[in-house]
């Protein structure tokens, strides 16, 4: 199995979530997955680049109501921890990026940038 990273934070605008229909299997059922994304920027030697992060959301996460809770925060800063994990199925190799599947965690981060955001309008 491999490596599980975690601790990492994306830091940038909230632009929303999407639903990604998957390729249809052999009964003509495709697989729906949530994803959401957020605006980061990064700098190159070209000078500054706004980028797209895109994030899998765990089912976990929309049983407990969180996408439309984070709804509300679009196109506002935010600070959101991810976890990146390699995997292998049949032969086939990649990566996967989701939104951590911590509720606590995710809460926790939502909190401290609200407090943060809070005390700069101030």
């Amino acid at each position: 199995m491999k490596q599980l990273q975690t601790g990492l934070f994306a830091h940038g605008i909230f632009k929303g979530f999407v639903n990604k229909q998957g390729r249809p299997n052999a009964q003509g059922i495709a697989k729906s997955r949530l994803t959401c994304a957020v605006e980061v920027l990064t700098h190159t030697e070209f000078g500054p680049v706004t980028e797209m992060k895109v994030f899998g959301v765990n089912d976990d996460l929309v049983q407990a109501g969180i996408p439309p809770r984070m709804s509300t925060l679009q196109d506002k800063p935010v600070m959101l921890p991810f976890t990146i994990r390699e995997w292998e199925f049949n032969g086939k190799s990649g990566v996967s990026v989701n939104l951590c599947f911590s509720i606590k965690q995710l809460l926790d981060a939502d909190a401290v940038l609200i407090k943060h955001t809070d005390a700069k309008a101030a």
